[in-house]
């Protein structure tokens, strides 16, 4: 069985890696990187066969992860769609948010991304704003 070891900052950048898991506390030792140009958020599939991240770019990425206790390469993760084309995810990837998942999927095949309402740097300003009588 592999874990999501988690996050790591050592190559500048946050970066998503797993282990196998052993049951014992978590070493570097057999740690794999999954992202390779920054990753966040990090959501296992239902399945147990891949994994979600978001990188900085907002693009959501999944990475197969039957073959990855076997030797050989790394799966290149695989670009799935933009998060919040026009908008960006209200907590950005790779901002160091403990705990501040910005997508999750049950399925793989539907994501609930929490988008920010207006684009960042625009701004609504109500002036005399009546709330409409009911």
């Amino acid at each position: 069985m592999v874990s999501i070891k988690g996050l790591s900052d050592e190559t500048g950048r946050p970066e998503v890696y797993v282990r196998r898991f052993t049951g014992a506390p978590a070493t570097a030792e057999g740690k794999i990187q999954i992202s390779n140009e920054g990753g966040d958020y990090p959501t296992w599939g239902a399945n147990g066969r891949e994994i979600f991240f978001m990188a900085a770019d907002f693009n959501v990425y999944s990475v197969d992860t039957r073959n990855l206790d076997r030797s050989g390469g790394v799966p290149a993760p695989v670009r799935l769609f933009t998060a919040c084309p026009n908008t960006g995810p209200f907590l950005p990837p790779l901002i160091s948010q403990s705990y501040a998942f910005s997508f999750d999927t049950r399925d793989g095949q539907r994501f609930l991304v929490n988008c920010r309402a207006q684009p960042a740097g625009r701004y609504v300003i109500l002036l005399n704003a009546v709330s409409p009588s009911h």
